[in-house]
């Protein structure tokens, strides 16, 4: 179908979802950003959860061009880009966070990069930390052999770092674009996550069901590192905690926990102490204690999950090279 065909049925080629939840003036901020990218064949999609501050209001206020999608609880991140997702009119789906400010030609170079790639599923962007001088905030996701996400090439001045279009193993869902069959296929993002490890999930399931996932520099995006409450750190600490482990269960194949389970548990040690060191010793054991009330259906969804194929050792491990994550990301967190 063409631009005009799509045009004339009241569709784009890319939908954008912006998930959002009390986002702030940043929400008009990025929505004005979108407004103005240089790939006009797609429409922005704010699937809010239930704000309260007035943010999708004020962005219709300032005539902004965005389609809102209300829902009546906040039901998360994961939940929010599956409505967002299934509402799109788009056969590609970028996801935004709404506090993620792309650069014009954003969506442009991301659908670049999936039109040349025909076996991706998905393509990522490379971020940088909003009001900096390009240090680094992502260049799509890592994840070490003791099963733990991080950032790849986070805190590092850009400085000609990351500038090949090359296969990763993990998009992060900060600012990414999908093949909108593709996502639905998997059946999107894990919604018992609510937020946190639910893009690694997808990601370990893309794999597994034979689909690419590719690294777009030149698709650039500048993410706000926002100042965390008490409140706030402890329900990351609480979600980190389980969806890390829900994220193994449901994922991680035989010959990997084989091979690695004293580092694995020794990790889990380490994350320990570091919930003591900074006061999140409850909402952690929270976390794994959640876990263990839903190790059942883990199992279930790891069977399911095991039909899609197998995550061999050739698909994973040109990607992973860390058995911990680098020093300046446990720093951070």
């Amino acid at each position: 179908m063409t631009m005009r065909d799509r045009k004339a049925v009241g569709t784009r080629r890319v939908t954008v979802v912006v998930p959002n939840w009390n986002g702030g003036e940043m929400l008009a901020t990025v929505l004005g950003a979108l407004a103005v990218q240089t790939f006009s064949d797609h429409e922005a999609l704010v699937v809010d959860n239930a704000s309260t501050d007035g943010a999708v209001d004020n962005a219709e206020a300032l005539g902004l061009p965005f389609r809102p999608l209300r829902l009546e609880r906040n039901t998360g991140f994961a939940a929010a880009c599956n409505a967002g997702a299934e509402a799109a009119s788009g056969e590609l789906v970028a996801f935004l966070n709404n506090d993620a400010v792309p650069e014009p030609d954003w969506l442009e170079q991301l659908v670049a990069c999936i039109d040349r790639h025909s076996a991706a599923g998905c393509v990522d962007s490379k971020l940088f930390q909003l009001g900096s001088e390009h240090v680094l905030d992502g260049a799509g996701d890592e994840l070490t052999w003791t099963l733990k996400a991080f950032r790849r090439g986070f805190g590092q001045p850009e400085e000609g770092l990351y500038d090949s279009e090359e296969q990763i193993l993990l998009a992060s869902g900060t600012a990414c674009l999908w093949r909108r069959d593709v996502f639905q296929q998997l059946g999107g993002f894990a919604e018992d996550f609510f937020a946190y490890y639910e893009d690694v999930d997808l990601s370990l399931r893309a794999q597994r069901a034979g689909h690419e996932i590719w690294f777009a520099p030149a698709a650039i995006a500048w993410h706000r590192r926002e100042q965390r409450t008490a409140d706030r750190r402890r329900l990351d600490a609480y979600l980190a905690s389980r969806n890390r482990w829900a994220t193994i269960i449901r994922n991680a194949p035989g010959w990997w926990l084989a091979r690695e389970l004293p580092a694995i548990a020794l990790g889990e040690l380490m994350s320990g102490g570091r919930a003591v060191a900074s006061g999140d010793l409850l909402p952690y054991a929270r976390g794994l204690w959640g876990l263990a009330r839903s190790a059942p259906a883990l199992l279930r969804q790891r069977r399911a999950i095991a039909s899609l194929g197998e995550l061999s050792r050739a698909r994973v491990e040109p990607f992973v090279r860390h058995r911990i994550p680098p020093l300046r990301m446990s720093l951070a967190r």
